[in-house]
């Protein structure tokens, strides 16, 4: 009988990937949660209305010439890397071969809010086995509580270093080769603390850069997890309680602007 699998992800590209690979190994979800973000943003009457005539890009580039010529620079090398890296991690995912796309047989439900009571009741009328996790904000309890067998977390370095988010960018930032690779974790109320399932280090040439990084470690996620699922839900794996961490929690809003422009400089200099 084939496990009842939820997939909670984000609306990205690798979202898509994800949900593509579960089909194809035999373990199509009978539910997709996809996260929306919510418009944070609050633009002044000028901005909204230069950004409806330019788009976007244009004014967060013409609000980038303002802030610097080494901010420019550093966004600059940010999309040239970006594109480089989905153009490689594209080029992978065909030699698996593997097309991303949402399955168009599968029931999906977009929220902007996992833990709100309408998502959590979407998902408990589910009845999944497992919660399959990639690259959404942090779980609660409640939503936690409803899977028979747990929820995983496909996370990239060696846990339990560098939890929390953009780990590739604190491993560039501190020429930390130690604890690339990925992790397949289960997931507890807190950051990337659950019991490892799976590891596996990336192999990497270094110096690299944040986005190629992360393009390997979501290839290798792609690889690796629809086996995980399988060896866990059959009783084949072990949980290994995490020990003390080596380095600190990373959060969204570490990544600076400042830090950032630092990455480039410590990468390519000034």
């Amino acid at each position: 009988m084939r496990p009842r699998v939820v997939l909670l992800t984000s609306t990205s590209w690798e979202g898509q990937a994800l949900s593509q690979r579960l089909v194809d190994s035999g373990l199509e979800p009978v539910l997709i949660v996809r996260e929306e973000p919510l418009l944070k943003f609050d633009y002044s009457l000028p901005s909204r209305l230069a950004r409806r005539l330019l788009g976007d890009r244009i004014v967060n580039e013409l609000a980038a010439f303002r802030r610097g010529s080494e901010v420019r620079r550093t966004l600059k090398w940010e999309r040239t890397m970006q594109e480089a890296s989905h153009a490689w991690l594209e080029a992978a995912c065909q030699r698996i071969p593997l097309q991303p796309c949402w399955p168009g047989s599968v029931r999906q439900f977009r929220t902007h809010v996992l833990n709100d009571e309408t998502t959590v009741e979407r998902v408990r009328e589910a009845k999944p086995d497992v919660m399959v996790v990639f690259s959404t904000s942090l779980l609660r309890t409640p939503l936690l509580a409803i899977p028979t067998h747990g929820t995983l977390n496909g996370h990239s370095s060696l846990l339990p270093n560098y939890r929390g988010a953009r780990s590739e960018f604190w491993q560039c930032y501190n020429d930390d080769q130690r604890h690339l690779g990925i992790t397949i974790h289960l997931v507890d109320p807190h950051i990337d603390s659950g019991p490892i399932l799976f590891q596996l280090p990336t192999p990497s040439t270094w110096p690299t850069d944040p986005f190629h990084l992360r393009a390997m470690n979501t290839l290798s996620i792609l690889e690796h997890y629809p086996q995980v699922i399988k060896d866990h839900l059959a009783g084949k794996i072990v949980p290994r309680a995490q020990g003390p961490s080596e380095t600190k929690l990373y959060l969204k809003r570490d990544v600076t602007m400042e830090a950032r422009v630092e990455l480039k400089r410590r990468s390519v200099g000034p």
